[in-house]
């Protein structure tokens, strides 16, 4: 037979939450860059994930929805984490697919005529001095 303690329970929450935290703190860092390489303004994209997150839990706690011993796996609210995790996907699918949307870009990866930095090839904009991608045979010059 199975026996949870509540001892159990609340370790169990408290590395549920600290597991939560890194893995956002991972997951924004990858929408920064993301933003940065499409264009967009890093810390905006970064912190809308980041404290969306949050808000969107404290929302739906606020609101009461999905409360109770039915919403409930060791006193921590799966549907309240489904809705935040639900946010963050939707910036990190925003940052990727929406930024950048009408710029030219490589398909490869390309080095910026200006700093020689070599740019992922999903990336817009340099990632380190910010010069738009420009494609290399409109000046007569050879792709990397």
């Amino acid at each position: 037979m199975f026996f949870v303690s509540l001892k159990g329970i609340l370790l169990f929450g408290v590395w549920f939450r600290l597991f939560e935290i890194v893995l956002l703190f991972l997951v924004a860092g990858s929408i920064t860059a993301i933003a940065k390489r499409r264009g967009g303004h890093e810390w905006l994209w970064g912190g809308a994930s980041f404290i969306g997150y949050m808000a969107v839990k404290i929302a739906v706690a606020k609101a009461g929805l999905f409360s109770g011993p039915a919403y409930e796996e060791g006193g921590i609210n799966i549907f309240q984490h489904l809705i935040a995790v639900a946010w963050v996907t939707a910036t990190w699918l925003g940052a990727r697919f929406w930024l950048g949307r009408g710029k030219e870009k490589a398909g490869q990866k390309w080095n910026c005529p200006s700093c020689h930095f070599l740019n992922q090839e999903d990336a817009v904009v340099c990632e380190t001095c910010g010069l738009p991608y420009k494609d290399p045979a409109e000046k007569g010059g050879l792709p990397l």
